[in-house]
């Protein structure tokens, strides 16, 4: 087999003197450890140092084949390690005029710490027989493609995400860090590690464990604040200040989140989006009934109050339909006048107009 090999690489040795030529694809899934086949179609392994590696020690078990029909090819200057070497009946080796060689020795990979992770991602390696100081065999590694993060600690190897807690108040700030670790997190301490797994607030002040949450100013006293003053408190939070930020005025108690009321006036600064929504909602329009006649029959929710003829801007006047109950028939003594029409003591009712009525807004 032997002979036959070396027969096999002398021809195609010959081959690329004369011709110069040496090319071919990359070998695909080659496994860190174990052995290999020479895909059809043939393939170069892609470093300059490279093969296939099993075993321990200074002794490598993996087989490299070369299946009948398929080309193993040695680019210039390059070492291909094996620890045997299985050619199919027409199975060829086609190697490089200039420093390519096939070697029988076991793969090493910078590995300073041992712990499986290469010192840099793709590291280069070394085909020889004795182990080279900081390095360990290729196979036992778990990857080639990450580099180890601390390559002097076996404990740590990949960054994890962490959330800075330096005061160790449990409360982290920032976004996530990259924190050199194992498979996860180190244990937190606040000396040695201060970050958690998890997001857990925006401490505002990561120098002190008696305050972590930022508060602010509701100076109008609707339990409402704005990011205009803020502080930043722990348990006790300072007089004047809430945990909340959504008040779009903090000049006018009754403008708020949630807020239900009508207001003719504007809040204090021309707009009336007293419920902070960003839009001002006209509580009238046009009225949908144009019979003033007294009727003894309550009209229906339907007929709501409205303005007439037109519908005015927020706080400006205009001419608007009410709704009154007679506690008489024929609207002769009168219950109660209202937007909608009163129920109660009424047994007639009749629309009649209110001018000089602003419009209300939310």
């Amino acid at each position: 087999m032997y002979k036959k090999l070396l027969t096999l690489i002398f021809i195609f040795f010959l081959f690329y003197v004369l011709t110069g030529k040496s090319y071919a694809v990359d070998c695909t899934s080659v496994p860190i450890s174990g052995s290999y086949v020479i895909p059809a179609g043939g393939c170069t392994f892609a470093n300059t140092v490279d093969g296939v590696d099993a075993g321990t020690g200074s002794s490598n078990s993996a087989v490299l084949t070369v299946p009948s029909g398929r080309t193993l090819t040695l680019n210039a200057n390059q070492t291909i390690a094996f620890g045997l070497i299985n050619i199919g009946g027409n199975g060829v080796i086609a190697m490089s005029q200039s420093g390519a060689q096939l070697v029988k020795q076991p793969l090493w990979a910078p590995n300073q710490d041992g712990d499986g992770y290469p010192t840099s991602a793709s590291p280069a390696l070394l085909a020889q027989g004795s182990q080279p100081a900081n390095h360990s065999r290729r196979n036992v590694l778990t990857t080639l493609a990450t580099a180890d993060c601390l390559d002097t600690d076996a404990t740590k190897w990949a960054n994890q995400n962490g959330y800075l807690d330096a005061d160790g108040d449990t409360y982290t700030t920032g976004g996530a860090s990259p924190v050199c670790s194992g498979a996860s997190l180190p244990t937190y301490n606040s000396s040695t590690s201060p970050y958690r797994a998890a997001v857990n607030g925006d401490d505002c002040n990561d120098a002190s464990a008696t305050v972590w949450r930022t508060t602010y100013r509701d100076a109008d006293g609707d339990l409402y604040g704005t990011t205009n003053t803020t502080t930043c408190d722990g348990t006790n939070i300072t007089t004047g200040y809430v945990v909340n930020s959504t008040d779009c005025y903090d000049s006018n108690a009754n403008a708020k989140p949630g807020q239900t009321t009508y207001y003719n006036v504007d809040r204090g600064d021309g707009s009336y989006d007293y419920n902070c929504n960003s839009v001002e909602t006209k509580r009238y329009g046009l009225t949908q009934q144009t019979s003033t006649s007294c009727v003894s029959s309550e009209p229906s929710a339907s007929e709501l109050a409205g303005f007439v003829s037109s519908i005015p801007a927020c706080g400006v006047a205009g001419t608007r339909t009410q709704c009154c109950g007679y506690s008489t028939a024929s609207c002769g003594t009168l219950y109660l006048c209202n937007v909608g029409c009163p129920s109660g003591s009424s047994v007639s009712w009749q629309y009649t107009n209110v001018t000089n009525f602003k419009q209300l807004c939310l």
